[in-house]
């Protein structure tokens, strides 16, 4: 007799009335036994849906999401409408189920965490007393030390706080809160960078100074995009069936990232302006797939598209994914590097010149002059950021009024300046896939206990491990040492001075489960997939830029197991 459900069903379910008849729920609406629904997991979302004493109503503004899984799971039968209000919370009587996007997005979309203070500390463990830090107000420093000083709290008593010592030109001192410390970061600049004065307004000059630099290039980049836009492209159809059935092809759920980034990609590509989009996201998030999205739009079209990589090992890997992603549509994938032969190569550029080719997978030789396409729509660009001047300057050229969707991990500032200031439209890829667990990274100094340990723990779980070391002249000395500590361990070296085939071979052979250990440079940096790696050393890791640690430390954990990632340093360095 507390309930007042008219009044419930007035607020909040009123835009549904159309869709549901409460006729059959009994004479006296007070008497409804309205109860909150909660699923601890999508088989207990998946259980209650199947339940036949009940009829279910779906209420959310994801249906593409509830709809896939609805048909893969021959729930058809349920009914689904878009609702885009906010604060619907689902309930259920002793007859019905109403589910709306209190539950589904628990269910399907997993957020991003956003990020604590305490995780603006993780630069104190990169930075030891000597090391160069820049304070954002004040310029390039020494970093010192962590010090305690006593300051009076206002009301007569003395409160002790931590500081972060930082040595200036002139011994100059500033000492930072460290609940400050977000506006200080490691320097990454060239080596044995000038120390700012604290003195003297040089940091104010210097920022100034690139604030005109930036303005002039961000000028000439405007009339670049500004002719770009003023350019007509081709406008592709929407063609919901053949789109739908890629999607339900998909054997993954998509995240909610996934589904704004492909709804603005088609979104582009239908307009007459040609697409310039830059997609980012981490390693393991789901941009293959976003690309791919893409692609099949493109080729139902009838338009030819081009992936292009800056690794031979991540071309073949591109086509590998998209023969396999494509397998139950009519498209013509050929690859093309510069380790084909003459003859095959020859025989692809006709056939592509021809359009006999619907999609081209391959590194900068798809830029060369002697390639020609009969109708490209689109050309897709993996690690922008890892191309040279002289082939982004023939990519340019090979623009046109074509659509370009960049793609990268880490993008370089610029690209993802231009993309925040909008002279590049950006999507972001923040959601982790369902079921994928952090990365834990940790620090040491290269120690036999903890590589025995941790390889280990690996093995113990049917897992391989990678071993980076950049040094090509003392890998082979590091693989004697490592067989010493894991005897009956099969270790394999890869490193970018081996011949194509020879580094291909080698790496389709640890793909193949044949060996535990890869002991290799950087070669498998970018984009490779090793599903079966969930373990990863990069030795010597302070000669490392962020972005290399970044995208060295992506190649694990990209499946259901957690990934370990150790940076390993030598304490007498």
């Amino acid at each position: 007799d507390n309930v007042d459900f008219y009044s419930f069903y007035d607020e909040i379910i009123g835009n549904l009335k159309k869709f549901i008849s409460f006729s059959n729920l009994g004479n006296s609406s007070k008497n409804l036994q309205i109860e909150e629904i909660y699923f601890n997991n999508l088989d207990d979302f998946k259980a209650c849906l199947e339940e036949k004493n009940y009829t279910k109503y779906i209420f959310s503004k994801n249906l593409k999401t509830v709809n896939n899984f609805l048909e893969l799971n021959n729930l058809e039968q349920i009914q689904t409408f878009n609702c885009s209000l906010n604060n619907l919370k689902g309930f259920k009587t002793d007859k019905i189920y109403v589910i709306c996007d209190d539950i589904i997005s628990k269910i399907f979309i997993r957020r991003r965490v956003k990020k604590t203070f305490s995780e603006n500390l993780d630069l104190l463990m990169q930075i030891k007393p000597g090391d160069f830090i820049v304070h954002i107000d004040h310029g390039v420093g020494i970093f010192s030390e962590i010090t305690t000083k006593e300051i009076p709290d206002g009301n007569g008593k003395m409160l002790k706080k931590e500081y972060i010592t930082i040595e200036y030109k002139n011994n100059d001192k500033l000492f930072v809160p460290i609940m400050e410390i977000s506006r200080v970061s490691k320097y990454v600049g060239s080596e044995n960078p000038k120390l700012t004065s604290l003195s003297t307004k040089d940091w104010e000059k210097k920022l100034a100074k690139v604030g005109e630099d930036v303005e002039k290039i961000a000028s000439e980049l405007l009339e670049i995009y500004a002719k770009r836009n003023l350019q007509k492209g081709f406008a592709f159809q929407s063609k919901p069936d053949e789109e739908n059935e890629f999607f339900k092809s998909f054997e993954y759920v998509y995240t909610e990232d996934q589904h704004l980034a492909i709804e603005d990609i088609f979104s582009d590509m239908e307009k007459e302006i040609p697409m310039d989009r830059l997609l980012c996201g981490d390693v393991g998030f789901g941009k293959t797939e976003v690309a791919f999205a893409a692609i099949f739009k493109c080729l139902i079209n009838e338009k030819q598209a081009a992936l292009i990589s800056p690794l031979v090992v991540l071309a073949y890997e591109h086509f590998e994914k998209a023969k396999q992603r494509f397998e139950k549509f009519p498209f013509n994938i050929e690859v093309i590097t510069r380790f084909e032969k003459p003859v095959v190569i020859k025989s692809i550029l006709q056939k592509l010149k021809e359009g006999k080719i619907d999609l081209i997978i391959g590194t900068h030789r798809i830029l060369s002059e002697d390639v020609e396409f009969k109708n490209l729509g689109l050309l897709v660009i993996d690690e922008e950021h890892k191309f040279g001047v002289k082939d982004k300057e023939k990519i340019k050229k090979l623009k046109g009024n074509v659509d370009i969707l960049s793609m990268s991990a880490t993008p370089i500032p610029r690209s993802l300046n231009m993309a925040l200031n909008g002279l590049r439209q950006v999507s972001m890829l923040t959601t982790p896939p369902v079921g994928k667990q952090e990365i834990q990274t940790i620090i040491s100094d290269f120690n036999d206990g903890l590589i025995f340990d941790a390889c280990k723990r690996e093995f113990d779980r049917g897992g391989q491990v990678f071993f980076i070391h950049n040094r090509v002249e003392t890998i082979l000395t590091l693989q004697s040492y490592l067989e010493k500590i894991l005897p009956g361990k099969k270790i394999l070296v890869t490193h970018g001075q081996l011949k194509g085939d020879t580094l291909e071979k080698r790496i389709i052979e640890f793909k193949r489960k044949q060996y535990d250990i890869l002991l290799s440079t950087t070669v498998i940096e970018n984009g490779i997939d090793f599903s079966n790696v969930n373990t990863i050393f990069i030795n010597d890791s302070i000669n490392f830029g962020i972005s290399q640690i970044h995208q060295l430390r992506g190649r694990v954990g990209r499946g259901q197991n957690k990934g370990y990632c150790y940076l390993l340093f030598n304490k007498d360095k």
